[in-house]
């Protein structure tokens, strides 16, 4: 009865901490997702849909801005954090939702959602879980 009373009691406790646990990782798991910048999603034809013209900045981690325009007419002008300029064209992919800049621009490749858009790898690189760095806000409108 001895070696029975030991190992359940053992067993108790450790079932009892593990209960205690987890609250305390549920509580952490959503103060982690409250301090975490809510991302846009990126829209399902934003050509159509959007309206995606206008300025797009990004605060580097020096603190510097950088500045992307997107025009109407599928034109560009992005500036960089130390105020160079370049222009030209970009191109939409069929998606309606995905843009590639010319040659001036680097071809880099930008997924579009409602007031942001995110830098990605290519065409066929993921359209959720994107991380702060990748994207580019619209600047808040003064009185809105």
């Amino acid at each position: 009865m001895r070696r029975l009373i030991l190992p359940l009691a053992a067993l108790a406790m450790v079932s009892a901490c593990k209960k205690e646990a987890a609250p305390v990782a549920a509580e952490s798991e959503a103060a982690a997702a409250a301090e975490a910048p809510i991302m846009p999603a990126v829209a399902a034809n934003a050509r159509t849909t959007l309206k995606y013209a206008g300025t797009y900045n990004q605060t580097n981690v020096d603190g510097k801005v950088s500045t992307l325009k997107l025009g109407a007419d599928d034109s560009y002008e992005w500036t960089d954090a130390d105020g160079k300029i370049v222009t030209g064209i970009f191109s939409w992919y069929k998606d309606g939702s995905t843009i590639m800049l010319d040659a001036a621009g680097g071809k880099g490749v930008y997924a579009i959602a409602d007031g942001a858009i995110y830098k990605i790898a290519d065409k066929d690189a993921p359209r959720t879980g994107f991380t702060a760095d990748q994207m580019w806000s619209r600047p808040a409108t003064p009185g809105m």
